[in-house]
């Protein structure tokens, strides 16, 4: 089957034989995500009952309108096409008042997008694409105006077999150092599920599968960054700017795992026909995910940018379920860190976060209704569908927040306040470790499971952390991992602790630096174009300031995020500060709209 002007949809490429086989082959799941919703949120469905997406892609408009992505994933032959949606009214508490529209169709296989410069760029299974058609404006699209003719620009096509398993995430966007724009994208490899153990990996034709590439927004090339990523169904900025990606378990990747992912590195997945640096050694992950554990198909690492735990990471699963959480230090130069699950309560697995303009967390689920045992079922039966938002309530939740090394027989436990003073006994905590050793085989299991000694346990003066001493810790390798049970601890406040144990990576011996220094302005997926005449130099307690290519008159509105305007400013000159302290403002997104001569040019800002 053909569409108009479209690649042809091959027979069998849909995402659900891509959930089939990059979700693992491993035994079912051995534990459960959590059983509730996280107490420091309420769910809100903002599905009207006509609408069944089955996510792979959502971004905010700066008007406060969502675009969905969608992509079905079904043992149809041909393969559904996916669709694009812009969906209003999802800052409410209920569905009530969301209305869904349909702007495209036909999409081709599409597991990620982008709103970028006013427009929209897709990553389909063969190619980058940006979906034309749109009215220009202030922001991307006029609510009133909205149009797409199926028009579609073709930016860089990447090498492809039609193997069912090679798809594309991403894609990201970003300023380099030279002052250009670049898109990033992420390749999965091929697979062939007929073969053995030893050869599973023997599908791949292309040498830039398995990695992620880089192409310029200027002229269309691209380049290999680094190699070595089987399935990075999770693509995104985090901490400092950097880029992080979730891969899938299966061979040569022996569970799930965190990348913080560096040019000219090599990952540890093996491409047949030689990936671009597979001849280094493999860097290990920032963390590992147990496969079963915690972890079974992770999606989407999310950077949370305010409340309790900002600076980390969020995290979905369309096997395991639920939503994980993860930590990240930093010890000379390298991320490591510890995961923790965050919430559970929900009847569909998500594939897609996104951080709203209120704050609050919206969530794109996906199934496969044709192969419901990949899927993560729920305690109330599988939905192959959602659009979710968890929703900060304020109420104050006892967790346990973080893990550090402290050296080669000290950890640091963080808990979200303080704790009783019973927390200073050992034999409230287990500790044991285990090793991967990635090979070819695709069940590959955890190796050296021990228990560690635990010597001492000692509060420390801020009463939120407990100090263990801990006997015969290793670092090092590709795959050194430190599960982190408690017991049995109390807060002073007498709240139950929400969440009982981490799995930590333990590449180096800290002390390190936790992450931190998240960037006032997002130089990420939304950052302003290259030919914008304005730059925005920060937003502090003093005010906005901002300069401009030339000396002539500009406007400037700040708008929250759903677009409403809070104040107007006109003036004069190249360097300019706007009366605009960041203390008199809630947390959130918003967005600083300049004007002059050469045009409208949105800025988004966060404050948390």
């Amino acid at each position: 089957m053909r569409f108009p002007g479209r690649h042809p949809i091959p027979a069998g490429t849909g995402l659900a034989w891509g959930l089939l086989f990059f979700l693992g082959l491993a035994p079912v799941a051995r534990a459960q995500p959590l059983p509730k919703v996280h107490p420091g949120y309420d769910l809100v469905d903002l599905r009207p009952t006509d609408f069944q997406p089955q996510v792979t892609g959502m971004q905010f408009l700066p008007d406060g309108r969502l675009l969905v992505l969608t992509h079905e994933p079904v043992f149809n032959k041909p393969v559904i096409p996916g669709n694009l949606y812009v969906v209003s009214g999802v800052g409410g508490n209920s569905s009530a008042g969301v209305t869904v529209k349909r702007l495209a169709s036909n999409i081709f296989c599409a597991t990620g997008l982008l709103v970028h410069d006013g427009r929209i760029f897709m990553t389909e299974k063969t190619r980058l694409v940006e979906i034309l058609g749109l009215d220009k404006g202030e922001f991307a699209m006029d609510p009133a105006k909205d149009s797409l003719a199926g028009k579609y620009r073709t930016i860089y096509t990447y090498g492809w077999s039609n193997n069912f398993h090679e798809f594309a995430f991403g894609p990201l966007y970003r300023k380099e150092a030279d002052g250009k724009g670049y898109f990033y994208v992420a390749l999965s490899t091929a697979w062939d599920a007929t073969k053995s153990s030893d050869d599973q990996n023997l599908a791949n034709k292309n040498k830039n599968r398995a990695s992620l590439i880089k192409i310029s927004e200027e002229t269309g090339t691209a380049e290999v960054v680094l190699s070595g990523i089987r399935t990075p169904n999770g693509l995104n900025f985090g901490p400092g700017g950097e880029i992080f990606q979730t891969d899938n378990q299966g061979n040569w990747v022996p569970a799930g795992k965190l990348n913080h992912l560096q040019a000219g590195r090599f990952y540890g997945f093996k491409n047949t026909v030689g990936g671009a640096f597979d001849d280094k050694p493999a860097s290990p992950p920032a963390i590992w995910m147990p496969h079963g554990d915690i972890s079974a198909s992770p999606t989407d690492p999310t950077l949370l940018t305010q409340g309790t735990y900002a600076g980390q990471l969020l995290i979905g699963d369309v096997r395991f379920g639920g939503l994980q959480r993860c930590f990240l230090e930093r010890i000379n130069g390298e991320y490591q860190g510890a995961v923790f699950k965050f919430s559970g309560g929900f009847q569909t697995a998500f594939n897609h976060i996104e951080i709203g303009p209120d704050g609050a967390i919206y969530l794109g689920g996906i199934g496969a209704q044709n192969a419901s045992f990949w899927t993560w079922t729920g305690a109330n039966g599988p939905m192959y569908w959602a659009l979710n938002k968890l929703k900060p309530n304020n109420n104050p939740v006892f967790d346990f927040l973080a893990v550090r090394s402290l050296g080669p027989d000290k950890v640091e436990l963080q808990f979200t306040e303080p704790v009783d003073a019973s927390a200073a006994n050992p034999a409230n905590y287990d500790i044991r470790t285990w090793t991967y050793t990635p090979t070819s085989v695709y069940n590959n299991l955890p190796q050296g499971t021990q228990t560690r000694a635990i010597t001492s346990a000692a509060l420390t003066p801020s009463g939120d952390r407990v100090v263990l001493g801990v006997s015969g810790l290793k670092a090092g390798g590709v795959g050194y991992v430190m599960d982190v049970k408690i017991k049995s601890i109390a807060s002073k406040s007498g709240r139950p602790l929400w969440t009982n144990e981490a799995w930590y990576t333990l590449n180096q011996f800290g002390p390190g630096e936790s992450s931190s220094g998240i960037d006032r302005l997002e130089k990420g997926k939304n950052a302003a174009p290259r030919s914008d005449p304005f730059r925005v130099l920060g937003w502090d307690a003093g005010g906005l300031r901002f300069q401009t290519g030339s000396n002539g008159d500009w406007k400037a509105s700040l708008k929250d995020g759903f677009g409403r305007t809070l104040r107007e400013f006109q003036g004069k000159g190249n360097d300019s500060r706007l009366d605009l302290p960041q203390a008199a403002f809630p947390a959130g997104i918003y967005w600083l709209v300049l004007a002059n001569a050469a045009g409208t040019y949105p800025h988004k800002l966060l404050r948390y």
